[in-house]
């Protein structure tokens, strides 16, 4: 998706461990271009709070500098720099 703010690229955690989605979201973002500034995170919610904790709260990576909710509680934005 393109945008004027930059594209947007998506993953889905669903089906993965805590640990296992950490690992694929690291190494989604460390493959993205610059053209990148947002990445939309689809966690869940209906089946835990595991990895929605994990994406808001607990993750870091240098790339990211703001998170936002999406419209859809199972969403998380991960804005790039």
């Amino acid at each position: 998706m393109n945008s004027k703010a930059g594209e947007t690229a998506a993953i889905d955690l669903h089906g993965h461990t805590v640990d296992e989605a950490e690992l694929r979201l690291i190494e989604f973002l460390e493959a993205q271009p610059k053209t990148v500034h947002t990445v939309e995170v689809t966690h869940g919610y209906s089946h835990g709070t595991a990895l929605k904790r994990m994406v808001r709260n607990d993750f870091y990576h240098w790339r990211v500098k703001d998170k936002r909710v999406g419209l859809n509680a199972g969403v998380t934005l991960l804005i790039l720099k």
